[in-house]
């Protein structure tokens, strides 16, 4: 009997000092989170964080990335609204539901990101970059 009320006393200990989970998923975009608090990170699109706009110079191949990013975006989306512009940006940030920053681990450099701006107002992105030793741009589909 004594044993019942330990285990009970035991129970209600862990339940009080647990408290209940309040904490929801929330993207890293600047969405308003649940304690009322924003989360400060890069805007996500198409699960790519877009960082700053990149600053094309000679060596970084700007038109051989962005002909590549076109080229994975329309096997991508297949009939995608029209492209207005295209936008090479660093790789950006993300953070968790506590502004905490997310770390992401590659084995070597990755990507930058091409930003669409399409005919029907909307965006899209895609990775582009020459990941590892290749000499060739690659895109990819999905961000981190």
């Amino acid at each position: 009997m004594k044993w019942r009320l330990g285990l009970a006393l035991v129970v209600a200990w862990l339940l009080v000092g647990c408290g209940p989970a309040t904490e929801e998923p929330v993207v890293a975009d600047g969405s308003a989170v649940a304690d009322g608090s924003v989360a400060v990170g890069d805007p996500v699109i198409d699960t790519w964080p877009v960082g700053p706009e990149l600053v094309c110079t000679p060596d970084r191949q700007c038109p051989a990335l962005i002909a590549t990013a076109r080229t994975g975006f329309d096997r991508r989306d297949p009939g995608h609204p029209a492209v207005i512009r295209v936008v090479l940006h660093r790789e950006g940030t993300t953070v968790n539901a506590k502004g905490e920053h997310i770390l992401v681990t590659r084995s070597g450099s990755c990507c930058v990101v091409a930003r669409f701006e399409l005919a029907d107002g909307s965006v899209a992105a895609i990775g582009v970059g020459f990941p590892g030793v290749s000499t060739l741009p690659i895109a990819f589909d999905q961000g981190p």
